[in-house]
């Protein structure tokens, strides 16, 4: 089955770390997947069957009350059934304990767990995802699969400062193109203009996502002196006008400084 392909919006509570001075919107998503918030209340509205074996009952007690603690308690007691509550865990634990979620996430996709096939998550929370960054203010909502996993994972240790082990994690799974923008900005970020460049090669500008994709391996290439090519590459990112136009404006910005500076 194909994955949905939502389209990305711009979270207000970031910016652009590349040179964009004002605050963006992009294109709301028409994909919505209800986010860890309300995965209590989800959970809540499909009751356990009477001959559901008790780790089942006692995870769905633990997930409806929103309560993290409780979930890895489940994991303690059952621990064929781990990465379905770390899972969970992880995402619940964000906010207050990023560091503890990063490390539920990463350890997960490590495991190569995958929420697609998991029936538990099927029964309780069968249209629960996430919004997850993909980089600095592109917020894309993404279902229940491992890449939303590895681009959770990533985005609490880059925020963490762990930006080679949320490189590595991204590496676990399929290079789509949301995977690739997120590891193109966190090798940029960790100063491996190189390695996105090599991330980056063969994207064409097909959607919002890879046009930017394209703008990161642009100033990838620029920073490793090969301007020619970086203002060929921004070129692209800029032509197509089918793109939304905050994506057409942060193109066209880069193309036109390395066209300046160049």
């Amino acid at each position: 089955m194909s994955e949905p392909h939502p389209e990305l919006r711009f979270d207000e509570d970031r910016a652009y770390d590349l040179g964009v001075d004002e605050r963006t919107s992009l294109p709301a998503t028409p994909w919505h997947f209800p986010g860890p918030e309300a995965w209590p209340a989800l959970a809540a509205e499909e009751r356990p069957p009477f001959v559901a074996p008790r780790w089942e009952k006692e995870l769905h007690r633990a997930l409806t009350a929103g309560d993290p603690e409780a979930i890895l308690q489940v994991a303690a007691r059952h621990p064929a059934h781990h990465a379905t509550c770390e899972m969970l865990a992880g995402f619940l634990l964000a906010v207050d304990d990023p560091r503890r979620a990063a490390e539920l996430l990463e350890r997960v996709v490590v495991e190569r767990y995958d929420p697609l096939h998991d029936p538990f998550l099927r029964r309780y929370l069968p249209t629960a995802g996430a919004a997850v960054p993909l980089a600095a203010g592109i917020v894309v909502e993404l279902p229940l699969r491992r890449q939303l996993l590895a681009l959770a994972a990533a985005e609490l240790l880059q925020r963490l400062g762990e930006l080679d082990r949320a490189a590595a994690v991204l590496r676990r799974v399929p290079a789509t193109t949301h995977v690739r923008l997120s590891l193109a900005e966190i090798l940029l970020d960790a100063g491996r203009p190189e390695d996105v460049v090599a991330a980056t090669e063969g994207v064409f500008n097909d959607d919002d996502v890879t046009a930017l994709v394209l703008v990161f391996r642009a100033i990838a290439l620029a920073r490793l002196g090969r301007r020619v090519e970086a203002a060929t590459t921004a070129e692209r990112a800029a032509a197509e006008d089918r793109r939304s136009p905050e994506v057409l404006r942060l193109a066209d910005q880069v193309r036109k400084e390395l066209g300046s500076s160049g």
